[in-house]
């Protein structure tokens, strides 16, 4: 699969040096508008197995990218602000016929992207909003903490990582059990900052978590889902950029699975395997474990604090 990566610096080069180590890449094209920055991140990660080069281009410009995306099969959209960006990158994927994930942490553009719905479906391109750290790992987390619950009432997606707390309100379906059956419900979160989770005697919150509370107004219980000790003690919690340009390439990874490529716009928890998305980030990270990649936490007597 040829791949272009939007952006060459910071997550974009994170997202290179990851991807270039996933079979059935056969070349990625870093693409940024100083191609000099493009250069050297190409230079850095030099590869055999598989081409590896520059290229110039002006992301304001529809033309230009549209002559970057007809080469490629998936784009990888690093660049941002999204707030500022749009839907530009989207739409000119959609046109082109080139699968799209992107590191968008911002709740109001990650959910403008669902607009172009109808759209990929027609094209049968398959886009993945929010694949970046924050809201990547955060649904995913929270994915894993719906699972555990018999009927989901709300979810909560977080990340402090090396900031403030940020929480924002997202959209999509989750699993959860009911009556021993496999069930999607709505996912829905908040938009507070800051923010904590009040869980037992704890009071801190994990670099990366995700909370869901269950739905039985006779018990209030509520699980937590957060990452490996040895996950939370990795860069992945130290350097934003490269644990956003990691988690977009694992996305890019699973991607490459015909059966997961539906077309339509979706959110990492409605596309993603959470289990074999964390199992492939202790491998990238060299991590050697014998433990559970994510901890689950359930307390009935816990809460969520907005202040």
């Amino acid at each position: 699969m040829r791949v272009l990566v939007l952006g060459g610096a910071a997550a974009g080069e994170a997202a290179v040096s990851t991807a270039a180590g996933l079979p059935g890449v056969a070349e990625i094209v870093i693409a940024d508008p100083d191609l000099g920055t493009a250069e050297r991140v190409a230079d850095r990660i030099a590869d055999r197995r598989r081409s590896i080069r520059a290229h110039g281009v002006e992301l304001t410009d529809r033309d230009h990218l549209l002559g970057a995306l007809r080469a490629a099969d998936v784009v990888l959209d690093t660049v941002g602000p999204y707030r500022e960006c749009g839907l530009t990158v989207l739409r000119v994927a959609i046109e082109t016929g080139t699968h799209y994930l992107d590191a968008c942490d911002e709740w109001e553009p990650t959910l403008r992207r669902g607009e172009l719905e109808v759209e990929a479906r027609a094209g049968g391109v398959c886009a993945i909003a929010g694949m970046g750290a924050s809201l990547g790992i955060g649904t995913l987390l929270a994915l894993t903490a719906a699972r555990e619950l018999g009927c989901v009432r709300d979810v909560f997606v977080a990340s402090t990582g090396t900031h403030a707390l940020r929480t924002g309100r997202i959209g999509g379906t989750v699993l959860s059990r009911r009556d021993g059956r496999l069930v999607t419900s709505s996912m829905r979160g908040v938009q507070a900052s800051p923010a904590s989770v009040v869980f037992g005697s704890s009071t801190t919150s994990p670099p990366f978590f995700g909370v869901a509370t269950g739905a039985n107004p006779e018990r209030a219980e509520v699980v937590l889902a957060r990452l490996s000790v040895p996950l939370e003690d990795s860069l992945l919690t130290i350097d934003t950029a490269t644990a956003t340009g990691i988690s977009l390439a694992l996305g890019l990874y699973q991607l490459l699975d015909d059966a997961v490529r539906r077309p339509g716009v979706h959110l990492a928890s409605a596309i993603i395997d959470p289990e074999l998305f964390f199992r492939d980030l202790e491998r990238v990270l060299r991590l050697v474990t014998t433990c559970a990649s994510t901890r689950i936490e359930r307390d009935c007597g816990a809460r969520i604090r907005r202040h």
